[in-house]
């Protein structure tokens, strides 16, 4: 096959990728929120627990919007740093 019957095909993938800090709702990462006290905060006043470990915990990190869920879902980076105690204590 010679060069000029070549095609370079560039695919572009946008993914809305968001930072910050995050609570756990029904399975769901509600936020960003800018520090972990603002997480802590609207956890204690929004969350209501439908299972195990939710509303126990804030995580670090960055999430995606799924499309075709429109659940936000963790990324590679995404780590629990509050845990149940902390939050309840605050």
């Amino acid at each position: 096959m010679s060069i000029e019957h070549q095609i370079d095909e560039i695919i572009t993938v946008s993914e809305e990728v968001e930072k910050g800090y995050f609570y756990l709702e029904n399975r769901q990462f509600k936020g960003p929120f800018t520090s972990s006290d603002e997480a802590i905060e609207a956890a204690l006043n929004h969350c209501v627990p439908s299972g195990a470990g939710e509303c126990r915990a804030v995580y670090h990190g960055s999430v995606r919007l799924n499309p075709d869920t429109s659940f936000k879902e963790p990324m590679a980076d995404m780590r629990q740093i509050e845990a149940g105690a902390s939050i309840i204590a605050q």
